[in-house]
């Protein structure tokens, strides 16, 4: 796809802006205590962090803020990628997934994978010939992610004191595969340590991003939406 080549620069940018002298790791009772205290900020960072353009001028405790904000305004609505819309990609008829994407997107604009499928999407509608798009759209999608992902990337470093903090298990992957440029892992475990819940993947080989055997994603809100979700089963 045409769009790989754009984004290469744009990878290299966020992956640079990583490097940050400060992380700020996520303490969800705090966050939950910001939100239920001044609900309208947060909802503002998200509104200008979920802009078409995402707004530059925030700073990355704003973007924490509001990415991890949002998971508790939300709630578990629009983290999990329907089936129909997976299928629909896999399947390559890529106008039906981007419509669903956008949907999906109304109801949670922080979904990384259904920003990288709206934008692969519209990418492969642009190579096909059709100019209902162009790939300035796909663009605008990925962007949008990459700067999703580089918030995750400000909460650790990836070791198990310093982890990375996600509220879906997709965000671990397109994490790993979009903003590292993992190619692979090896095992992968949920474990508890200092009383949290884990993600724990051995690498089998790292990227010019990431060198460490092994990276660990905090999953304390992945686990409480679940059990929302099913009950505690």
């Amino acid at each position: 796809m045409k769009l790989k080549t754009l984004i290469v620069s744009l990878v290299a940018l966020m992956i640079c802006s990583a490097s940050y002298a400060q992380m700020y790791p996520v303490n969800w009772k705090k966050m939950k205590k910001i939100v239920r205290n001044d609900p309208e900020m947060v909802q503002g960072l998200i509104d200008r962090l979920s802009a078409e353009i995402p707004d530059s001028t925030l700073t990355i405790k704003e973007k924490v803020i509001a990415f991890y904000g949002q998971s508790i305004i939300s709630g578990f609505v629009g983290w999990i990628i329907p089936v129909d819309l997976n299928d629909a990609f896999k399947k390559e008829d890529y106008k039906l997934a981007l419509e669903k994407a956008q949907a999906l997107l109304e109801d949670n604009p922080f979904n990384t994978r259904a920003l990288f499928i709206a934008s692969a999407s519209i990418a492969a509608i642009v190579d096909s010939g059709d100019e209902s798009y162009t790939m300035d759209d796909a663009l605008k999608y990925y962007v949008r992610m990459m700067v999703l992902l580089d918030t995750i990337a400000a909460t650790g470093n990836g070791d198990k004191d310093h982890p990375y903090y996600v509220v879906s298990i997709d965000n671990e992957y397109d994490f790993m595969r979009y903003y590292l440029e993992l190619k692979g892992t090896g095992s992968q475990s949920v474990r508890n340590y200092k009383g949290h819940p884990f993600d724990v993947f051995e690498l089998g080989s790292g990227s010019d991003y990431y060198a460490r055997p092994e990276i660990w994603f905090e999953i304390s809100r992945v686990t409480e939406l679940e059990n929302k979700l099913f009950g505690g089963l």
